[in-house]
């Protein structure tokens, strides 16, 4: 069913923006598939989730409301 669900996202992203997360590997493998797919990769690792591919410095900043 999930590469339908894939299939089914792809078409409606056609007429407007879409956001999809998941843990799902199917579902991720089908919308890349597509060229117009922009994914990001997370990874999570002592509690801490970053951006895979991701350096220090490549990281936006990040400051504290006062």
């Amino acid at each position: 069913m999930l590469p339908a669900l894939g299939r089914l996202i792809i078409r409606a992203s056609r007429d407007t923006q879409v956001w999809v997360v998941s843990h799902a590997p199917r579902l991720v493998a089908t919308l890349e598939k597509d060229e117009a797919c922009h994914s990001i990769a997370l990874d999570k690792a002592f509690g801490e989730t970053t951006i895979l591919g991701q350096g220090w410095l490549d990281a936006p900043p990040w400051q504290w409301l006062d």
